[in-house]
């Protein structure tokens, strides 16, 4: 199918930023003359223009990046003789008393799409004389433009350190920018060249086992550090004992976690040049504690291996290190017998390393072994024979009446997403079904944990789109979010909850807004590296609005890992009724929504436990009632 006339000339004008009769014709006259004048018409009235008024159109911005990438192509295509190459010059010329900022627009654009290699150097060159004139004399038209030029300037340009430093003063200026929260290439001397003119912000930082958190504003016992606002935040942390290249970390959201292996000190060095410290970790002579988790600990401790390195060598989960740790669960004899190997052997264990057989080990290790794996036998049976259960709870979320239905509904991963794996197709021969839904790991666990507590009901899963009617009046536990499971999205309009999901799109990477008396505020996940570290996750459990008479129970989170941890918060043995109290305590009126951190530890999702400072960030009712 021919494209229509007038996108040719579309192409060779998109360098423009307003287009008038007189420059449309010229540019149809030297660069296409075999289109007739009806192409300019057509142009004119098309729906690739924006702005539209009897002296001049202007494109919309979301056109633009095909229309240049068009006209990239026939100049890179073209002789040095084809007229195409005079349509900068000639829109130069018609434009020449236009204001500097949009001449300067045109220039770049015209530089991205006439030059054969990408030359962000040259168009930072051409952006600071921008940048001087709002920063040095105070030219407040200059953030204004740049407010409105942002979507039409061509990606490279808005790539370039300069552009970001013209969208920081542009901010502060009080002009909206859309900008990117993170660029690559930036460091902490583009920000000291606009330093002098930004306002400073408190954050905090502070050690979080192998991690670095930095919260905003700072936490109890955190390190205050004083930076210039820009958005991100910026900071260097470096290593002063290896005298290495410092690493430039983005703050984003009120919580950024960034991992930091090693205990030595850690310095911190801002834009303004300011720099703080972190301590070294100090390694005190722990004394030997009476308890199983203690003693756990400070074998651990002793050893010089974090939680994450211990793990490894056990091949298991951060999360079960620390819950033996912390008292919450007593691990089984055939891991203590593993600590005692570990521990017993004349070097430190390497982390990342499966520990030697015993018959490889020498007689002073076996003996060392021996001594250590009685006394770790004999804590743990103090601490079986001692310990005090969580009492049990008034009431348990996930036990309906005997005999109710109970439907499981499920989000359906998207058809172009399950690809061309022969397993979720369901013409072959080796379809399953299972490979259709999403949050599996959530599925499997909240299906076996339904059916054990309701042997007497019938628990049926099912996907949106194959819900029946009669269904929607039975118990509905929902799984994932909004994005993919359109019947949370009708939930979460008939349930009347202060808590509103945030689609994930490329241009939001999704979150949870919570508004109280008018005032608003956004959660969002924590990522490092590409790496996600925390999650934010939301309960509901409120009467069905389709039958009063059943419930709704939904788990969400931004990513899957939040839907995961919201599961297990309910089934997990070791937190279970220690979380089913909180509902219980926080709520009487049949109706609780809880927002909370779930945290994710070398891929690994950390159960949460609601009654731990810092989880919760959102109970639904208050307890004043909101």
């Amino acid at each position: 199918m021919t494209a229509p006339a007038y996108l040719e000339l579309a192409q060779l004008l998109s360098t423009a930023t307003r287009i008038e009769p007189h420059l449309m014709r010229t540019v149809r006259l030297t660069a296409a003359p075999h289109l007739d004048a009806g192409a300019e018409g057509d142009l004119w009235f098309s729906d690739v223009i924006g702005v539209r008024n009897p002296r001049m159109v202007s494109f919309r911005p979301s056109r633009l990046p095909a229309l240049r990438q068009a006209l990239a192509a026939r100049i890179a295509a073209s002789g040095t003789d084809d007229p195409v190459h005079r349509v900068g010059p000639v829109v130069a010329a018609a434009h020449v008393n236009l204001p500097p900022t949009l001449l300067l627009e045109e220039r770049i654009a015209w530089l991205t799409v006439s030059t054969a290699a990408d030359d962000p150097e040259r168009i930072d060159e051409l952006l600071r004389p921008a940048l001087r004139a709002l920063v040095r004399e105070g030219r407040t038209g200059v953030a204004d433009w740049f407010a409105g030029a942002w979507d039409r300037l061509p990606p490279l340009a808005r790539s370039t350190t300069t552009a970001w430093q013209l969208g920081q003063m542009a901010r502060r200026a009080g002009a909206e920018v859309r900008m990117p929260q993170h660029l690559a290439l930036v460091t902490l001397a583009d920000v000291a060249t606009i330093a002098a003119e930004l306002p400073d912000v408190v954050i905090g930082v502070q050690r979080d086992d192998d991690a670095i958190l930095i919260t905003e504003p700072p936490r109890r016992g955190s390190k205050r550090v004083k930076l210039p606002d820009t958005d991100p935040r910026l900071l260097e942390l470096s290593d002063p004992a290896s005298g290495g290249p410092g690493r430039t970390v983005a703050v984003t959201g009120d919580r950024t976690s960034v991992a930091w292996p090693g205990t030595g000190p850690v310095r911190i060095t801002t834009a303004r040049g300011a720099v703080y410290t972190l301590p070294a970790v100090a390694q005190p002579v722990v004394p030997v504690p009476s308890d199983l988790g203690g003693r756990l600990r400070s074998l651990r401790y002793s050893g010089g291996v974090t939680q994450r390195e211990l793990a490894s060598i056990m091949d298991v989960s951060v999360s079960s290190i620390s819950s033996w740790e912390n008292g919450f669960v007593v691990p089984p004899l055939p891991r203590l017998e593993l600590y005692a190997t570990i521990f017993g052997l004349e070097e430190p264990p390497r982390p990342y390393r499966s520990p030697p057989a015993v018959e490889e080990l020498t007689r002073a290790e076996r003996t060392r072994r021996r001594a250590l794996l009685d006394e770790l036998v004999r804590l743990r049976d103090e601490a079986l024979g001692h310990r005090v259960a969580d009492p049990a709870p008034p009431w348990v979320p996930l036990r309906y009446p005997p005999g109710e239905r109970i439907t499981v509904v499920v989000s359906q991963v998207p058809s172009d997403l399950r690809g061309t794996n022969p397993l979720a197709d369901p013409r072959s021969p080796d379809f399953v079904e299972s490979y259709r839904y999403a949050d599996l790991d959530a599925l499997i666990e909240i299906h076996g944990h339904l059916r054990a507590v309701n042997p007497d009901n019938e628990v049926r899963i099912t996907t949106p789109d194959q819900l029946r009617p009669d269904d929607m009046s039975s118990h509905l536990v929902l799984l994932g979010g909004i994005d993919w499971n359109p019947v949370t999205r009708e939930l979460m309009q008939a349930v009347q909850v202060p808590v509103t999901p945030i689609h994930r799109d490329p241009e939001s990477a999704g979150g949870f807004r919570v508004t109280v008396a008018g005032t608003e505020q956004t959660f969002t996940a924590v990522l490092a590296d590409g790496q996600l570290r925390e999650d934010v996750a939301h309960l509901l459990r409120a009467p069905n609005p389709f039958n009063l008479r059943t419930t709704v129970t939904l788990f969400e989170g931004i990513y899957g890992a939040g839907t995961y941890g919201t599961v297990r918060a309910l089934t997990d043995a070791s937190v279970r009724d220690r979380n089913a109290n909180y509902l219980a305590a926080v709520s009487d009126v049949g109706s609780v929504s809880v927002l909370f951190r779930v945290p994710v530890i070398a891929n690994e999702v950390v159960v949460p436990d609601w009654t731990m400072p810092g989880t919760v960030l959102h109970v639904w009712p208050a307890p004043d009632g909101r």
